[in-house]
Parts: structure tokens; C-alpha cells; sequence
């Protein structure tokens, strides 16, 4: 696994193994080779869904659940399943790097901002490889640009 680090807003890092790969199956799916390591944290910024601010938030993948909190000790504070839940870039008025996650069964989308496009990349990339890990049946396609 070739872990990697990039420097975030503040002087903090954030890191990830990314060596995912899909194949497809004798029956048509996809599948995750089986030395793919689905972890990643770092800080992102989230839009708060009542006061539309944007926070500072410390996210981590962990397998097929993302955690966030205030920081990476309280990571875990809250929790998304990423079974089910939609994926999508968006934007943001004036903000770039954005995309958002819609979990199943919530009403509101997810908002979160990445530091730099390829950032932002890596996180929804590592995402949809979770989300095909979950072998989820409902939303399993990612389309990431």
C-alpha cells in the first residue's frame, strides 16, 4: 500500500492507502481486489444544514462508515453508512472542490468542502471503492470526473 500524505489548511495532514482497484466478476459486478485498505482521514469543511456555515471537521474512512467530529480524537462522534448513500460532486456558489453525500433515509445531503480538487478526487474516489465494498445494491455506481 503506498500511504501518502498532503498538507490541509492549518499545517495538518491528512492520509490515506489508496491502491483500490475493481474487476469485474464472472457475473457481470464489480468486485474490490482484496488488498484494498478503504481508510482515509483528514480535515474537510462541512456546511452546517441550519446556519449554512462552514466548519472545519475532522472525517475518517473506515471501511464502509464515515465518522467526522471536531477532532480526530472525537472522530466518531457522528456516523455515515455509506450503503445506500448517493455521491455526487456540486457546487457551492462561490466555493470549489465541493461534493456532497446523500445517505439513505436522511432528508438532507451531507455538504462537505476539499481543500484542492485532487483532494477532493481522492475522497470520493475512496468513497465509492467503500461503497462497492459494501456491495451496495441500491446506488453502487460512482461517476467521479
Amino acid at each position: 500500500m503506498a500511504e501518502s500524505e498532503s498538507s490541509v489548511e492549518g499545517g495538518i495532514s491528512s492520509s490515506n492507502s489508496s491502491e483500490c482497484r475493481s474487476s469485474t466478476n464472472s457475473d457481470g459486478g464489480n468486485s474490490i481486489t482484496e488488498d484494498c485498505d478503504l481508510r482515509k482521514s483528514g480535515w474537510l469543511l462541512k456546511k452546517s444544514r441550519f446556519s449554512k456555515k462552514w466548519k472545519k471537521k475532522w472525517f475518517s474512512l473506515n471501511g464502509t462508515e464515515l465518522v467526522y467530529g471536531e477532532t480526530a480524537e472525537m472522530s466518531k462522534k457522528y456516523k455515515v453508512p455509506l450503503s445506500g448513500t448517493g455521491i455526487a460532486s456540486c457546487q457551492e456558489l462561490s466555493r470549489s472542490n465541493t461534493f456532497k453525500l446523500k445517505p439513505r433515509g436522511r432528508r438532507r445531503p451531507l455538504v462537505v468542502q476539499a481543500e484542492t480538487d485532487s483532494e477532493q478526487q481522492e475522497w470520493m474516489e475512496h468513497i465509492c471503492f467503500a461503497k462497492a465494498a459494501s456491495h451496495d445494491k441500491g446506488q453502487s455506481l460512482c461517476a467521479i470526473q
